[in-house]
C-alpha cells in the first residue's frame, strides 16, 4: 500500500477517553462526534485520489487487473490501467472505437498521479459506430459512399446509398429503415440501419416468390393448400384462388 495509517485524532466518548493508535476501534455516536483517520504517504510519488473513466461514460475499463465499469475512484500513486479495443452492443449492431488515454499512454500502461498533486482523473477516449446492413431482394447491386471497410460508420456520418437493378427488374421500393421508391437514399447515421431494396421482374414468376399462404415462407406445400404468389404485372389486379 502506498498509504500508513498514523493515529486518529477525536475522542472515543464524551467523557474524552483519547483515542490511541491502534486502527481499530468501536467508534461511539453521539452529538457532535468527529473522528479522523489520519494517513501518511509511503511512495516517492503523490498519493491521492485517482479516478479512471470513460468517455462515453459507464464502458468498461480494466484497473489492476478488475475489469467494471467507469469512472472507478482509488487512493494510491499509481494504478495499471486498459482498455478494449471496441466495445459492441445490441447483437453487434452498436460498438464504441477506443481512440486513446488522455493522458497519451498505450492502450495498457501504469499511470502515476503527478508528486504535486492530490488528485488527478485518466480518460478512455471511445467513438460511437453503427452498423448499417443493405439487402437485395430480387438480386441487383448496392453502394453506400462514403465506404467502410467492415460496414460500420460513426455516428453521424451522412450517407448516400444507391441501388442498382438486376437486368430486366424493376425496382419497386424499399423495406425496413428506409422507405420510397427512390433508388438512391441519402441518411445521417444516427442508429443501427437495416434496409431492403426490392426488386421484381415483370412477367415473371420466380419460383422464389411463390409462397404458402399460412405463413408466407419459401416452404413445402400439400395438395390442396393455398399459395400466393408475387410478382409484377403477372395478371389481373384481382385473381380467385389457385389450388395445387
Amino acid at each position: 500500500s502506498d498509504l500508513t495509517f498514523t493515529g486518529w485524532t477525536g475522542t472515543l466518548s464524551t467523557t474524552g477517553e483519547a483515542l490511541t493508535a491502534s486502527p481499530y476501534h468501536t467508534l461511539l455516536t453521539f452529538s457532535g462526534a468527529n473522528y479522523t483517520a489520519r494517513f501518511t504517504a509511503t511512495s516517492a510519488l503523490g498519493t491521492g485520489i485517482i479516478t479512471i473513466a470513460t468517455d462515453p461514460p459507464n464502458l468498461p475499463v480494466t484497473v489492476n487487473g478488475s475489469r467494471l465499469p467507469g469512472p472507478r475512484k482509488f487512493i494510491g500513486s499509481t494504478a495499471n490501467i486498459g482498455a478494449d479495443t471496441s466495445i459492441s452492443f445490441g447483437y453487434g449492431a452498436t460498438r464504441y472505437v477506443f481512440q486513446g488515454w488522455s493522458d497519451g499512454g498505450d492502450i495498457s500502461h501504469t499511470f502515476s498521479l503527478p508528486a504535486s498533486g492530490q488528485s488527478a482523473t485518466v480518460t478512455a477516449v471511445y467513438k460511437l459506430q453503427y452498423n448499417v446492413t443493405v439487402a437485395l431482394f430480387g438480386g441487383g447491386t448496392a453502394a453506400i459512399s462514403p465506404s467502410s471497410a467492415d460496414g460500420y460508420w460513426d455516428a453521424g456520418t451522412q450517407l448516400k446509398i444507391t441501388v442498382t437493378a438486376p437486368p430486366a427488374a424493376v425496382f419497386t421500393g424499399w423495406s425496413g429503415d428506409l422507405s420510397g421508391t427512390d433508388t438512391t437514399q441519402t441518411v445521417t447515421v444516427k442508429a443501427p440501419i437495416w434496409a431492403q431494396s426490392n426488386f421484381q421482374r415483370p412477367f415473371a414468376v420466380l419460383s422464389t416468390n411463390v409462397l404458402n399462404s399460412a405463413n408466407y415462407l419459401f416452404t413445402p406445400v400439400s395438395p390442396g393448400e393455398i399459395i400466393t404468389i408475387f410478382g409484377l404485372n403477372i395478371g389481373p389486379a384481382q385473381i380467385g384462388r389457385a389450388h395445387v
